[in-house]
Parts: C-alpha cells; sequence; structure tokens
C-alpha cells in the first residue's frame, strides 16, 4: 500500500464504491517533471473516480487528511454504522 495515498477502491453494496485516498505524509518531486508523486497518486484517484462516474456506478470519494490507519478505520466504522442505521 502506498505511504501517501490509500487509494483502495472497495466494493461498499449493491455496486457502490468506496474511494479513500490521502494526503501524503512526505511527498516527492518526480525528476524532470513539474507534478510530484503525491499529485500524480491524486490525480490518478481522481481518474479512477470519474471513471466509475461514467460508467454509470455509483460512488463515494473520502479524501483524509494523512495516511493513518486509525484514520481510514474510524472511517470505514462511521459509514458502516451509517450503513447498518439504514438497513436496519
Amino acid at each position: 500500500m502506498s505511504s501517501s495515498l490509500v487509494g483502495m477502491t472497495h466494493t461498499v453494496t449493491r455496486l457502490r464504491r468506496l474511494l479513500i485516498t490521502a494526503a501524503p505524509v512526505e511527498d516527492l518531486p518526480i525528476p524532470g517533471e513539474t507534478f510530484s508523486f503525491g499529485t500524480l497518486e491524486l490525480a490518478q484517484a481522481a481518474g479512477d473516480f470519474a471513471a466509475l462516474d461514467s460508467a454509470g456506478r455509483r460512488g463515494l470519494h473520502a479524501h483524509l487528511p494523512s495516511p493513518d490507519p486509525a484514520g481510514v478505520h474510524q472511517l470505514c466504522e462511521t459509514l458502516l454504522a451509517r450503513l447498518t442505521l439504514k438497513s436496519g
């Protein structure tokens, strides 16, 4: 897993997708380019989300301030609690 981008697409329910991204801890320049690896990774995640949208697939993009696993866990717990409330 990238240290600067969580960026995994997960099936949530009924073909809905959750795209989680995070700001990089340490961003590195790409030699010969005007953008960094962090910018590239976020652009790839945005492209993934746009592809889901253009294919008519529902999704949610959550951007976290850091790739801290505790933040990802908290986000997932919050979303699961909301899904449980709606289905219960």
